[in-house]
């Protein structure tokens, strides 16, 4: 991807100021600083004691945990899906089986 499909955005957390390029959309990539900067405030806010690095720290790692917490979710879903897909086909194959039998039979009983 070229630079010019990339946008440039600046946003400020904790007073200061970043420049992001990215494919992603400016309202996007301003949503996400606006996320970052409310859970870093939060944070300081339970505890003063802490400095923004800290504080930054520990927005990742919940940022981090919840990421994983949703791809775990995602992964089930999918075992879900793909065990849901199985049943599907092993009942289509005993309809088919089924149908089979009975124009069989349908068959059988026309003949006499």
């Amino acid at each position: 991807m070229s630079t010019s499909e990339r946008n440039k955005v600046k946003v400020r957390i904790c007073n200061e100021e970043y420049v992001f390029v990215s494919p992603a959309e400016t309202e996007y990539l301003v949503r996400l600083a606006k996320m970052v900067e409310e859970r870093i405030q939060q944070i300081m806010r339970r505890d003063s004691r802490l400095g923004i690095s800290r504080s930054a720290v520990m927005t990742a790692m919940i940022f981090a945990d919840s990421m994983l917490s949703q791809q775990e979710k995602v992964q089930q879903l999918q075992n879900q899906l793909e065990a849901l897909q199985s049943g599907q086909a092993e009942m289509e194959a005993e309809l088919r089986r089924v149908r089979a039998m009975a124009a069989k039979r349908a068959k059988r009983k026309g003949r006499r």
